[in-house]
């Protein structure tokens, strides 16, 4: 016995061609007006607003992706977003990790990388280095990086800071340092 709604097909809300399995259509909203929410029976786990706003833990998203955690925790860290890189065979070589790009797109569509975070694994992936890059004509460079023993690199990226190890428990800075001054 089939009870509730069973389409075979596209469904489509407010769409006579739905072009996707679920296809909602709500051209005729406000930004603000809501597209769809996926509820528990306490909260909103997805809401999606009419203007791509999406939010997850809450149904006021104010940025295109806003991720929300409401708790009583008051002295631990919680997790809100996990970034992961799945191996799917071999092993985990130094520089295998996973990052956040952040990237403009010109008018004309043509994209410009403009930098990186990333969490870098060393030798089989159980240790890892936090790294920073950003762009030198359409170039990512390593510019800084934080090692799993807490050593830290600052540079250009054409010497120290510009390859995969970073001093143990210390720090070294490429280039000029200026303490105290203009």
């Amino acid at each position: 016995t089939t009870t509730g709604l069973y389409v075979s097909g596209n469904l489509g809300v407010a769409s006579s061609s739905p072009s996707a399995v679920l296809s909602v259509n709500v051209s005729n909203a406000n930004g603000v007006t809501p597209a769809l929410n996926i509820t528990s029976a306490t909260s909103s786990l997805l809401f999606v607003r009419s203007d791509g706003n999406v939010g997850i833990g809450t149904t006021n998203p104010t940025t295109r992706l806003h991720a929300e955690v409401a708790d009583a925790q008051s002295t631990s860290l919680v997790d809100v977003l996990k970034v992961s890189h799945v191996m799917s065979s071999g092993n985990a070589a130094d520089g295998f990790g996973t990052g956040l790009l952040f990237r403009l797109t010109g008018v004309a569509g043509t994209h410009y990388d403009q930098a990186r975070i990333a969490a870098e694994g060393k030798g089989s992936g159980s240790s890892g280095q936090l790294v920073f890059y950003n762009a030198d004509n359409g170039v990512l460079i390593r510019r800084m990086s934080i090692d799993n023993d807490g050593g830290v690199a600052i540079g250009n990226g054409a010497g120290y800071a510009g390859n995969s190890d970073t001093p143990s428990n210390g720090l070294i800075i490429e280039g000029n340092v200026g303490i105290g001054t203009t």
